[in-house]
């Protein structure tokens, strides 16, 4: 989803996910790959987007998730 489209891969996100552009993007799923600077809140179950748009969270990736959401944060702040 993009501000104006949505946009279907088919294909591995392995491949997407290491690719240099993609690199600041964040998985939260099997399914989805998202771009911190359109997330709102993030929970143990489900990320919204600034859409309102609800993606879910894999069991385990909270934490990781997190992890690279706040270092995205402090790379905005410095």
């Amino acid at each position: 989803v993009t501000i104006s489209e949505t946009l279907s891969f088919y294909g591995k996100l392995d491949e997407l996910e290491n690719q240099a552009l993609l690199h600041s993007f964040i998985r939260c799923s099997q399914s989805f790959l998202i771009n911190p600077e359109y997330i709102k809140t993030i929970s143990n179950t489900a990320v919204t987007l600034s859409n309102s748009e609800v993606l879910p969270v894999s069991r385990g990736k909270y934490k990781q998730i997190k992890e690279h959401f706040m270092k995205h944060v402090a790379g905005l702040l410095s």
